[in-house]
């Protein structure tokens, strides 16, 4: 703006430069497809919708029994948020299979391949957070109950990563 028009930029203006800056560095993994077609469920994906674009929101737990479909409603919502908002989770969705993972290394060690970054030595969760500190990723942690020990690991990314849900 202010080469080509002579008019300084606002601090809004260049805060908005920065997050598309950002957008740049999208996640490159695709999220799962089982090629058939999401059917019903459109309340409860409309109000997942309603809460992932609230600033406030930061995490959201989808609860039901085995076989209900949380990971299909789950996908349903990643895939529309990454189609509505380009200015919402400008680096993309991350999608992390969980499913027999028993332990904090499995979990980190997943959450940073869906990442697309190799683990180095050195303590995993100081990776994860390094990784994901700046970003704007909606993460998704697919059967998590099954490590439910693990919350301070996740607490701790949502604590020091504010721009991740």
């Amino acid at each position: 703006l202010d080469e080509e028009l002579g008019v300084e930029p606002s601090v809004e203006t260049n805060a908005l430069y920065e997050r598309l800056l950002l957008a740049r560095d999208r996640v490159p993994a695709p999220l799962p497809d089982d090629g058939t077609q999401f059917v019903g469920r459109q309340h409860e994906l409309t109000f997942i919708l309603e809460q992932l674009t609230r600033p406030e929101c930061r995490l959201l737990t989808i609860v039901g029994l085995g076989g209900m479909g949380k990971t299909r409603l789950a996908l349903a919502a990643a895939r529309a948020v990454d189609q509505m908002d380009a200015m919402l989770f400008l680096n993309g969705v991350a999608f992390v299979p969980l499913t027999g993972i028993t332990n904090s290394n499995g979990l980190l060690t997943a959450v940073l391949s869906a990442l697309d970054v190799k683990p180095k030595p050195g303590p995993l969760l100081d990776q994860v957070i390094t990784t994901l500190r700046g970003r704007e990723t909606l993460l998704i942690l697919d059967n998590f109950e099954e490590l439910l020990n693990e919350i301070a690991s996740i607490r701790r990314i949502v604590s020091e990563c504010p721009d991740i849900t």
